[in-house]
């Protein structure tokens, strides 16, 4: 099925995995990808993660359409 719609969207993948090496070494590992410019950031702390998140979404350019109905939110 495929739908066309006019909102503009951005994807981003995030990956998580638990890295151990010894018995004694857990730490996480983390991959933000962004499909749509091929970029792809590495980060070993869930927080660094988030902010470089919450910077991409800051500054994302979005076309403007002033005759256009915010977004519903969506829930989980």
């Amino acid at each position: 099925m495929t739908t066309t719609t006019s909102k503009p969207y951005r994807v981003f993948i995030v990956r998580w995995w638990e890295n151990q090496h010894t018995s004694t070494d857990n730490s996480s590992r983390f991959v933000l990808e962004i499909p749509g410019t091929g970029e792809r950031y590495g980060f070993t702390s869930a927080d660094m993660l988030l902010h470089a998140l919450k910077n991409q979404l800051d500054t994302a350019v979005l076309p403007l359409n002033p005759s256009a109905q915010p977004a519903e939110e969506e829930t989980l």
